[in-house]
């Protein structure tokens, strides 16, 4: 088993456990159990924890950091499909399909820690543990669900909904306030990063951009993107505003 993240360091494996909502609900025994068959990988930044098309062995769960879930279209631009926080997991449909080949590239962005688990080990507890089968099953569907309504967001939704939503949804995830509470992200994603998280062309996203900061809507400065007015952000990812 790998050392722990300094991010992790001085918590106990069953704290880290915890922390994941796949595993949080698991009783003392289970939570045993499970620490029996993990490990604990560290990855710096840009490394490829999978790769697409290479076989699955694994499960992946993200303890601390983030990764970027990529695939390439025909002429091998990268199609960014999501954005993995702490509690997502990946890895988990070449396990549970017949098919063991990975369906898309997962690589850190910035120094992250994962816990693995082997296959044979993750179908031996998916089916000795009905409870934690069914809440992997659970967070699933809601994932599921949640693509679906960005696919439908992405097909029909114009282009300043698309960044919007975006932006929103990385909010959500990372967003925080400065001393005077005023919301933002930093601006750590390429503008052709942004691009492909939100279906549109790099030159759209700034266009877009260019129309948020006029519109005073959001600032970009000391590298974050501040939220200036976020009922209007939230408006205009719904394509009601312009």
């Amino acid at each position: 088993m790998s050392s722990l993240s300094s991010s992790n360091s001085g918590k106990s494996l069953t704290q880290i456990l915890k922390s994941v909502e796949l595993f949080n609900s698991l009783k003392t025994d289970e939570m045993q159990n499970l620490e029996k068959i993990i490990r604990i990988r560290n990855y710096k930044p840009s490394q490829k924890i999978i790769q697409e098309y290479d076989r699955g062995t694994e499960l992946f769960v993200i303890v601390s950091g983030s990764v970027k879930v990529s695939t390439e279209d025909q002429e091998g631009r990268e199609i960014i499909v999501s954005i993995g926080y702490p509690s997502d997991f990946f890895g988990e449909i070449a396990l549970l399909d017949n098919d063991d080949t990975r369906s898309a590239t997962v690589t850190s962005l910035e120094p992250t820690t994962v816990i693995s688990i082997e296959k044979t080990d993750f179908l031996k507890f998916f089916t000795n543990y009905p409870e934690f089968a069914l809440k992997l099953l659970s967070v699933m569907g809601r994932r599921l669900r949640q693509t679906d309504e960005k696919l439908m967001h992405m097909a029909f939704a114009d282009s300043y909904a698309k960044i919007a939503r975006t932006i929103l949804e990385i909010f959500e995830k990372e967003g925080a306030k400065n001393e005077k509470g005023l919301p933002y992200i930093n601006d750590r994603f390429t503008r052709q990063e942004l691009a492909s998280l939100s279906g549109v062309s790099r030159e759209t996203v700034s266009r877009s951009l260019g129309a948020f900061i006029q519109s005073e809507i959001i600032r970009i400065s000391d590298s974050r993107i501040y939220i200036l007015n976020e009922n209007k952000l939230r408006k205009e990812s719904t394509g009601n505003f312009f």
